[in-house]
């Protein structure tokens, strides 16, 4: 049961990676090249002899070389300026999550998950909190602050990568006694994705990996909430 929740959890971080690269890779491509046979080509024009031939580069590298009188119109964009000049990094969200410490499997929230832009270079400060409650009475509070970094996927879908040292406390209850820890130190690494970042609202996910050395202790965590663009 935990393998299988783990291995869901690698996944859909894979699968948030690629599809985002995906996204963005899209987003880069500038150029059509519509064809009198009614195909299109999507990409950058990287060489055009006038009268003779086109040459265009697709997202995946291949160049293509089209003769002038085989093209019917060429359509030439611009990337779009939330794109290139304003990077929608500073956020403030609330979210629920679900964690595995690969021992049981734990629900909670991050009531405080903050990203502030330090200028328009998409470096910046984030901060979060969490809690979580585990089915094996174990319930675990996490503090952190650390440098993040935002870029735009897609006019209206922001990445932040975050990275951030701690504080963390475990509180472990059975049979009637309880048990508290020590604060202990934690560090932790993630990506937050916010679609809808063109809009005052963004709905917010993200995954995470945490580690608290003292105690070899480790989390990965899925979130899910809304956010506000600050």
């Amino acid at each position: 049961m935990i393998k299988k929740l783990v291995y869901s959890i690698i996944f859909a971080g894979l699968l948030l990676g690629l599809s985002t690269t995906s996204l963005f890779a899209q987003n880069q491509q500038k150029d059509e090249i519509h064809l009198k046979n009614g195909s299109i080509i999507k990409g950058s024009i990287v060489e055009e002899i006038p009268s003779r031939s086109i040459t265009i580069e697709t997202a995946d590298g291949s160049r293509f070389v089209i003769k002038s009188k085989e093209v019917k119109q060429i359509n030439r964009k611009q990337d779009t300026p939330t794109n290139t000049k304003k990077i929608k990094g500073s956020y403030y969200g609330i979210s629920a999550l679900m964690t595995t410490n690969f021992e049981g499997v734990g629900f909670g929230g991050s009531p405080i998950d903050l990203n502030i832009l330090l200028g328009n270079s998409g470096f910046g400060l984030a901060g979060n909190f969490g809690i979580a409650y585990y089915e094996n009475a174990l319930l675990l509070l996490n503090f952190g602050v650390g440098p993040s970094f935002t870029f735009m996927a897609s006019p209206s879908i922001a990445l932040t990568t975050r990275s951030s040292l701690g504080f963390g406390k475990l509180h472990i209850k059975k049979d009637d006694v309880s048990i508290s820890s020590n604060l202990y130190f934690d560090w932790s690494v993630g990506v937050h994705a916010r679609f809808f970042a063109d809009k005052r609202w963004n709905l917010l996910t993200g995954i995470e990996y945490e580690n608290a050395p003292a105690l070899n202790y480790n989390t990965m965590i899925l979130k899910l909430g809304v956010s506000v663009s600050l």
